[in-house]
């Protein structure tokens, strides 16, 4: 998978049956490939659940071992995680998110899951929404960025708007959930922009498509 030795793909797996969410192996190989192959120093990850896309980017950046780490931005509140763009799954999406999910539980969890696989030096979470974050971080200094926070087309659309020119020239942004109504008007609207990108590329996971794209030079 992705180039990587088949003890790390393991590696990675075992990490990700710990966690809950809908990442698949191949994504979390793919994640973590792409800071192995690149030598990036910095990943970003907006919109964290309980680390399953996370924690293999963190352990990229430990197996490297050249210092890097990767940040998960999360605000962990229901709130937050309300939809309203896709019809079809608002209202069981937020009847779920209100009543079956215990958010500080799933922060507290994504936490332990840190510490207990060692990742500490390699993994850091910010508890908060993505635009109150932004100042973390320098500008052209992001490698890879992970948007997959709120899916509706106002916060995607702001999440790539804000963190653009924190990513540094020839960078990737890869975009999760391009099913749902939002992520896709908004990387829509990013490939329709001149001057933006130097290359697209689509990414399956799972039943869902992604988008991997990278930050034009200069």
């Amino acid at each position: 998978m992705a180039g990587l030795p088949l003890v790390e793909v393991m590696s990675i797996g075992a990490i990700m049956s710990r966690c809950r969410g809908w990442c698949d192996l191949r994504k979390g190989v793919d994640l973590a490939s792409l800071i192995a192959n690149n030598d990036i120093m910095i990943s970003v990850e907006i919109g964290v659940y309980n680390g399953q896309s996370l924690l293999p980017q963190a352990y990229a950046h430990k197996a490297k071992n050249l210092g890097g780490k990767a940040y998960g931005i999360d605000p962990w509140s229901a709130s937050e995680a309300l939809q309203d763009d896709a019809i079809h799954m608002a209202p069981h999406w937020n009847k779920w998110a209100e009543q079956d999910v215990n958010f500080q539980a799933l922060y507290e969890s994504t936490s332990g899951l840190i510490s207990e696989f060692g990742l500490q030096n390699h993994c850091e979470i910010i508890r908060s929404k993505s635009e109150n974050a932004l100042d973390s971080f320098e500008d052209d200094s992001i490698g890879l960025l992970h948007i997959d926070g709120n899916h509706d087309y106002p916060k995607v659309k702001k999440d790539f708007d804000l963190y653009y020119k924190k990513v540094r020239p020839g960078g990737f942004i890869w975009f999760d959930d391009l099913y749902w109504p939002g992520p896709k008007r908004a990387t829509d609207e990013m490939l329709a922009t001149p001057n933006l990108l130097m290359s697209a590329e689509e990414k399956y996971s799972g039943i869902d498509l992604n988008l991997l794209v990278r930050k034009r030079l200069g």
